[in-house]
């Protein structure tokens, strides 16, 4: 099996012989009803939803069966298709079960793959079971901060348009070819350029190998605790033999990550703040499902994700940024408006209820129950140069310094969240400051630790791997030196955290072979 099939088949309820029923309800207003906790959602629109269900007489409002179990759910995809489309176009990829607006349910044939890029469609990708968690966690709200202020004010358009530009020149970023392979390595080694812990996460797609990109600035005061930015780096067009430049699609979501990585490294936070560029989000939100159903099945603690997918067209009147949230992610959602507004007041930003917009990665992250939006450019449906060769960075020169404002507010909204404590490395505390030395730093089979301008006590260090997991720990005596053994580490970079005398803080530890 699979091994993203082995990680869903493991969190569905329902029988084997369960029905997909088409359920006319809210579901905020059916979830506090005994009989809906009988069911397993696999998908929400506004006032209507769909669910795996044993018993569909159970179910007290309007229902239909739509398909009768039993069947195998990974045989069934979401089509989300393009305004104006053929409404004959879901049924191009198998047996059309269910169609209501611009959202179809279709059976493959068995064994078949969805086709990716298909014109008509925004996205074709598996029907799964949606978690939705009670007791969203709390989120920050209120007040600035001269940190974020600077933050936001060394946001570079410059800079965010070559690293466009760079992706751009690799001519395709399609997941499964060398054009993607080759932008993951030079991402990856951007991160390891700037000090920022950094690595690749290998999966299998149907045979072949690729990555996403994961960095973080591990937090200073609660590490376990994690905010996200993330944006797919791979591109597609149709047919997938022509080049692919995906400018907007979504080198700008990819910069956006890598900008607000640029600007926050010289920051330390409360919280882990992680910056992804996801894989194979265009054949089905692949890379992004296998970054989530992992971190789900790992009990990660992750407070909200900022996806941003396409902020380059913004023709007039509809120059704003679209942030769709489901219910569980409310509170996410108005914290990022609010932040947006108060730091990047010229941008507009628009905020809508609509669990239905699960055609980028953040959907990933509601199906595990973690809270997250989507930051779109607004008349997205309409973009001319959407998944064609013509997604250039050229076309896009007349709507700055759009762009460039949807990356600050962005830069924001990641920084209100994780709340920075201090410059990246130092935190103060009680008046104090104090630092920790690595030296040498790069270090290669051993290096020692020393704390500087600490008082006498105590101090627990510990070094964390990409995956925020401790790999070492120990404890320094205040100013004195302590040798550590890193033969036992891996080439690459790591993240050293360290607490006490009611002080904290974190350094960064590159080990060399």
């Amino acid at each position: 099996m699979h091994a993203l099939s082995l990680l869903i088949s493991l969190i569905v309820s329902t029988g084997p012989g369960a029905d997909l029923l088409l359920v006319e309800r809210d579901v905020r207003t059916a979830s506090g009803e005994g009989w809906y906790e009988a069911l397993d959602v696999v998908f929400r629109d506004v006032d209507w939803f769909i669910a795996l269900c044993d018993d569909p007489g159970s179910v007290p409002a309007p229902a239909e069966i739509l398909l009768e179990g039993p069947f195998d759910l990974d045989d069934l995809v979401v089509v989300h298709l393009s305004p104006g489309a053929d409404p004959r176009t879901a049924g191009l990829l198998g047996t059309t079960i269910f169609e209501r607006g611009d959202v179809a349910i279709v059976s493959l044939p068995q064994g078949s793959r969805p086709i990716p890029g298909l014109p008509g469609t925004r996205l074709v990708s598996p029907l799964r079971v949606v978690r939705e968690r009670s007791g969203a966690p709390a989120v920050p709200t209120g007040g600035t901060d001269g940190m974020i202020d600077d933050m936001v004010a060394a946001v570079s358009q410059d800079s965010i348009m070559a690293v466009i530009q760079h992706l751009e020149d690799y001519g395709t970023r399609v997941c499964v070819m060398d054009g993607y392979d080759q932008a993951a390595a030079w991402v990856d080694q951007w991160f390891g350029l700037h000090w920022i812990p950094c690595d690749q996460q290998w999966f299998t797609f149907y045979g072949d190998q690729t990555s996403n990109v994961i960095a973080e600035i591990p937090g200073a005061v609660s590490p376990d605790s994690i905010y996200i930015i993330c944006g797919h780096l791979d591109s597609i067009t149709w047919p997938m033999e022509e080049t692919a430049p995906g400018a907007d699609d979504n080198a700008s979501g990819s910069a956006t990550v890598i900008e607000a990585a640029r600007v926050m490294a010289p920051y330390q936070f409360r919280y882990t703040v992680r910056f992804i560029c996801f894989s194979a989000e265009e054949v089905g939100l692949v890379g992004s499902e296998y970054y989530a159903q992992s971190a789900f099945a790992a009990g990660d603690e992750i407070l909200g994700v900022i996806n941003l997918d396409m902020i380059l067209y913004a023709p007039a009147g509809y120059d704003s940024l679209w942030i769709p949230y489901d219910s569980q992610s409310q509170a996410l959602a108005e914290a990022v408006a609010q932040a947006m507004d108060t730091y990047v007041p010229s941008l507009d930003v628009v905020t809508e209820y609509d669990p239905s917009a699960t055609y980028s990665d953040h959907s990933s992250f509601w199906n595990c129950g973690y809270p997250a939006v989507l930051g779109i450019e607004y008349d997205v449906d309409y973009n001319p140069y959407y998944h064609t060769t013509t997604d250039l960075l050229a076309n896009y020169t007349g709507y700055w310094p759009f762009g460039t404002d949807c990356v600050r507010a962005s830069v924001a909204a990641l920084a209100s969240l994780a709340q920075p404590v201090g410059p990246s490395g130092i935190t103060g505390g009680g008046g104090a400051c104090a630092s920790l030395s690595v030296s040498p730093n790069p270090a290669s089979g051993s290096a020692a630790l020393t704390m500087r301008g600490a008082p006498a006590g105590v101090f627990a260090c510990r070094i964390y791997g990409l995956d925020g997991r401790i790999v070492s720990e120990c404890a320094l005596d205040g100013a004195t030196p302590l040798g550590i053994d890193l033969s036992g580490l891996p080439a690459g970079v790591y993240a050293l955290g360290w607490d006490g005398e009611g002080m904290s803080g974190a350094s960064r530890l590159v080990v060399l072979d």
